[in-house]
């Protein structure tokens, strides 16, 4: 990043440096920042009329940016110019803005929309399934839900802490508690600094415990 800062000083009115630093700001979690020169970047390739890195994966990764740094109006904006630039291979941007709604409650008839034009272009892939049994999650079909993220599971290359999560959380929904603490400890796994993850896993084995005792104390 620093050889960036310094490329960026010497040689300005290179809109081309300033994306490579927005992004590499973007990898060092430093959204916010990251947000402000992508806008920079987008700035400086208007007025350079040779510019060629403002297409759909600069809105795109411009997009998903704004959407770490908690900005979610202006992440969509950016997501559907990903979209309107390249509709035919969109999926990515489909997908992520769907789920973006999905996971923070939005737009949800618009979210299953976006996840399933991106299903249409990738029908198999984990990830876009994942989204879809999320927001079937967030509209209450638990069944459904539930199956289509055993699906995402399947088809995913490798293991995915999130996705075994969601399922956990589905089969709690549906009083299944065996099945999601297994989901969840099979999420923990995958990612073992996740104390969120670790808490929820522990609070439900009390709540399980209190439950039980108080059964075998009414017995007594």
């Amino acid at each position: 990043m620093k050889i960036l800062t310094e490329a960026r000083r010497r040689f300005p009115g290179a809109p081309e440096i300033v994306y490579y630093l927005a992004l590499a700001q973007r990898e060092a979690k430093q959204n916010q920042q990251a947000v402000a020169t992508f806008e920079e970047a987008l700035h400086e390739a208007e007025l350079d009329q040779d510019n060629e890195i403002v297409n759909a994966k600069f809105y795109f990764n411009y997009g998903a940016t704004a959407e770490q740094a908690g900005l979610y109006e202006k992440a969509a904006d950016l997501l559907r110019k990903s979209i309107a630039l390249d509709p035919a291979n969109a999926a990515e941007a489909y997908n992520y803005l769907g789920y973006m709604w999905a996971d923070h409650n939005m737009h949800l008839e618009e979210a299953e929309e976006m996840i399933k034009h991106a299903l249409q272009i990738e029908p198999n892939n984990g990830a876009y399934l994942d989204s879809l049994g999320w927001l079937e999650f967030k509209q209450g079909k638990f069944d459904q839900g539930l199956a289509d993220l055993l699906r995402a599971a399947k088809n995913l290359e490798h293991d995915d802490s999130v996705v075994f999560e969601h399922i956990g959380d589905t089969y709690l929904k549906l009083d299944r508690v065996p099945e999601a603490l297994g989901a969840w400890q099979k999420a923990l796994a995958l990612d073992p600094q996740n104390k969120r993850l670790a808490d929820k896993i522990q609070s439900t084995k009390t709540t399980i415990s209190k439950g039980s005792q108080a059964k075998t104390n009414s017995t007594q």
